[in-house]
């Protein structure tokens, strides 16, 4: 049986300890600064990607330098796009810009969503509503129930045929 240690000796820490060291910091942003990935980083060390994502959480000096890093990975990929000379660098170029910075380079689809309330309502109650009835049943707490199939009062059945 081992001797409990003294309250006043300093334990060790309990798992692997950590490869981070400090000049990672410029490291990464000179690395991701030719376009090179937060992954590629991790491969170029020797650690995963995880590693990397753990020591940003952990110490906000690499947090930065990760966050200046991948604004000067973006400025990499667009200075060539900028300078492509084919038609498969320009795509390469907005693929990989699509993913590194997808805030910016994204592509945008804009739907609008509009629905004719009387012609949704109407078949519910078999043309029985029009215009002002119509509005009525939609502005109060009878919607959820007359939608649901439920009876409301003073209106006809959702399930009666006309």
């Amino acid at each position: 049986m081992t001797k409990p240690k003294p309250a006043d000796e300093p334990r060790l820490p309990v798992g692997r300890p950590t490869k981070y060291d400090p000049r990672f910091c410029a490291e990464i942003i000179e690395f991701m600064g030719q376009g090179f990935s937060k992954t590629a980083f991790a491969g170029h060390i020797g650690v995963s990607h995880d590693a990397i994502s753990d020591w940003a959480k952990r110490y906000p000096e690499f947090s930065e330098a990760v966050k200046r890093a991948s604004a000067l990975r973006t400025k990499a990929l667009e200075e060539k796009l900028l300078s492509a000379k084919t038609g498969a660098e320009v795509a390469a170029s907005i693929f990989s810009l699509k993913n590194c910075a997808p805030h910016e380079w994204r592509d945008k689809v804009q739907v609008d969503h509009t629905v004719d309330i009387d012609f949704a309502v109407r078949p519910i109650f078999g043309g029985a509503l029009a215009g002002a009835d119509c509005d009525r049943v939609l502005d109060n707490e009878d919607d959820r129930r007359a939608i649901e199939g439920e009876a409301v009062a003073g209106l006809p059945s959702p399930t009666a045929r006309p």
